[in-house]
């Protein structure tokens, strides 16, 4: 009897309880960011063009070294913490992939784990099939 009163307790306090509010996805300018690439972090523009998905475009340079990030594609929004990206990744670090380019068209997926204040692509790992890439858009 105990055990279906600490229960029912529960489904009570979850029915009464204040859902949390998510913050939506926002257009216009985010920061992007890789990690390895030194400097200003870079930018991405979403353009909303349907309830839930986003024409994206976005580049993060260092005209020191020659590394960039570059994204284009569209994004349709999962829920606030998850991003599902179509389109194309470029990524080139002087010093990883023997300074090749990486290219990335398959389907992407950003996510923002805890309170993080970020989204961030979740097959991290670069064209060398070794070193872990970190690519990042900002809320």
């Amino acid at each position: 009897m105990k055990v279906f009163f600490v229960i029912f307790l529960f489904f009570v306090f979850q029915l009464n309880a204040k859902p949390k509010k998510v913050a939506a996805v926002r257009e216009g300018v985010h920061a992007l960011t890789l990690q390895w690439i030194e400097g200003k972090p870079g930018k991405i523009n979403f353009k909303k063009i349907s309830e839930d998905t986003f024409e994206v475009e976005g580049e993060q340079r260092n005209s020191n070294t020659g590394d960039f990030l570059t994204i284009l594609g569209t994004i349709k929004v999962r829920n606030s913490k998850e991003l599902e990206f179509v389109g194309q990744i470029q990524t080139r670090v002087s010093h990883i992939f023997d300074g090749n380019t990486c290219l990335r068209n398959q389907v992407q997926i950003f996510k923002a784990h805890g309170k993080r204040k970020y989204w961030r692509m979740q097959d991290k790992i670069n064209c060398d099939g070794v070193v872990t890439d970190y690519i990042d858009i900002y809320f």
